[in-house]
């Protein structure tokens, strides 16, 4: 005889009068459910229960927060950690069998942190999968996998759970310093191919000429030594303003314990002569093999978008393993492979 109130409506008074505790969890029930759809695995209105947004919540095992969240709204924050340039997890529930505790096509949306927004299923289940996306977050692989509980205790049903794990965002970040006409063309540029980008530059004018795009991240840099560590697989490319800064840059970023794969530099044969001394003189030895100076490919072009392009390939180059370069046309036949079919 209970009158339940419409979807949305959650409150702590109609929660507690329906039966459930302040956390949304069930009298007796060991699964966090909302006091309109019931237990989470009974989706009311296309809706799932999602715990609180992060910092309400405690990490792995911490109790949920009983709150409806459409799954819009997940994707809509995935979407989010996109454009900031971060990678993330969709965790999508594909397959359920006996009392697996989840719902066909719940989701679970896992940062590069292992913070998340949505749920799979709570519990043991919720926490395996957490682990195993925060790893592939790092990574930016997929995967399929498979959980199975031999016996209902506390935190599981009996039963088995599969669930896709995909990555989403790039993993391969290239850094910008500088978001001049060649820094602002190369950054679209490989906003354009799927990297992540993250541009550097002391004048936040420069920075605001660059349009938003997804994957794209802007960063005031007024003084080079407060620059924070460059991942070691990341690639880099100074092409500032000013020489003495693009010096120092290029010095800090090849000065690290490991430094990025890739510390390509925008200039002159004269002015790389003059940073090879210097960095001689205060660096001593260094792995030059990761320094482009001047970087690129010679594609014989001097316009800034044309020297964006030879940058972007270059770095294309590298990032696919391309030892040597050289036009299409001269590449020996292979006759196990196919060419594209005629149109």
């Amino acid at each position: 005889g209970l009158e339940i109130p419409a979807p949305g409506s959650c409150d702590e008074a109609s929660r507690a009068a329906a039966g459930f505790d302040v956390d949304g969890y069930a009298a007796g029930h060991a699964f966090p459910t909302c006091f309109v759809c019931g237990p989470h695995r009974k989706p009311h209105d296309g809706l799932r229960l999602f715990p609180a947004p992060v910092g309400e919540r405690g990490g792995a095992g911490a109790p949920w927060r009983g709150r409806c969240m459409s799954q819009e709204e997940l994707l809509r924050a995935a979407v989010a950690e996109i454009d900031a340039g971060r990678r993330c997890v969709l965790a999508t529930v594909t397959g359920v069998s006996g009392r697996g505790p989840s719902a066909l096509g719940s989701k679970m949306l896992v940062r590069e942190d292992g913070s998340s927004i949505g749920t799979v299923g709570g519990g043991r289940l919720e926490k395996d999968c957490l682990e195993r996306a925060t790893k592939l977050a790092a990574e930016g692989d997929d995967a399929i996998a498979g959980y199975t509980y031999d016996s209902p205790d506390d935190e599981a049903c009996a039963g088995g759970v599969s669930i896709l794990l995909e990555a989403l965002g790039s993993t391969t970040l290239v850094v910008v310093f500088g978001a001049g006409h060649i820094g602002r063309s190369l950054s679209e540029c490989l906003a354009l191919l799927s990297f992540r980008v993250l541009v550097y530059d002391a004048r936040p004018e420069a920075l605001d000429g660059i349009p938003e795009r997804t994957g794209m991240t802007k960063r005031l840099l007024t003084n080079p030594s407060d620059l924070e560590p460059i991942p070691e697989g990341a690639f880099t490319v100074v092409a500032g303003s000013s020489h003495e800064s693009d010096y120092e840059i290029v010095k800090n970023l090849l000065g690290q314990s490991t430094p990025p794969r890739y510390v390509g530099m925008v200039g002159s044969k004269r002015k790389t002569e003059h940073l090879l001394a210097r960095l001689n003189a205060e660096l001593g030895e260094f792995d030059r093999s990761r320094l482009f100076a001047p970087c690129g490919l010679n594609i014989a072009g001097s316009e800034p978008a044309e020297i964006a392009l030879a940058i972007a390939a270059e770095i294309l180059a590298l990032k696919h393993g391309a030892h040597s370069v050289g036009h299409l046309r001269e590449r020996p036949a292979n006759p196990h492979e196919e060419g594209p079919a005629p149109r």
